[in-house]
C-alpha cells in the first residue's frame, strides 16, 4: 500500500537522527530491496539515510572481513578480480551490507 509506505517513510525521515547505525543499515537494506516505484517517498528516505550516514562518518568500509564464500566459483572469480584490480578486497562490510568485492579509492 503506497500510502502506508509513504507514511512510514515520512515518520522515519523525521526521526532518522535518532536511528542507530544498525537501524540506518536495516532501513537502507529494506529500501534497496523495494522496487523504485513502490512508493513516492522511497528516494527521499534513501537520501536522508545517506545524508545522516555522511554526517556520522559512516560512509567508510568496515575493517571487518566476512567469511569467504563456500561457493568455489565465487571464490575463484573473486581471486581473479583481486589479482587484476588494485585496492580491491573481498567480503567487506558497508553499513551492514556485505560486499563480495569492494574497491577502496585513495583519499584525497
Amino acid at each position: 500500500d503506497k500510502e502506508l509506505f509513504d507514511a512510514l517513510a515520512k515518520a522515519a525521515a523525521a526521526d532518522i537522527g535518532m536511528f542507530t547505525e544498525q537501524g540506518m543499515a536495516t532501513t537502507a537494506w529494506a529500501l534497496v530491496h523495494i522496487p523504485r516505484n513502490c512508493f513516492p517517498r522511497r528516494e527521499d528516505l534513501l537520501r536522508e539515510v545517506a545524508s545522516q550516514a555522511r554526517e556520522r562518518g559512516l560512509l567508510v568500509l568496515s575493517p571487518l572481513v566476512g567469511p569467504e564464500s563456500p561457493s568455489k566459483i565465487e571464490s575463484h572469480c573473486a581471486s581473479i578480480i583481486l589479482s587484476l584490480v588494485p585496492n580491491a578486497s573481498r567480503n567487506r562490510y558497508f553499513m551492514g551490507f556485505e560486499l563480495d568485492i569492494a574497491l577502496e579509492l585513495p583519499r584525497t
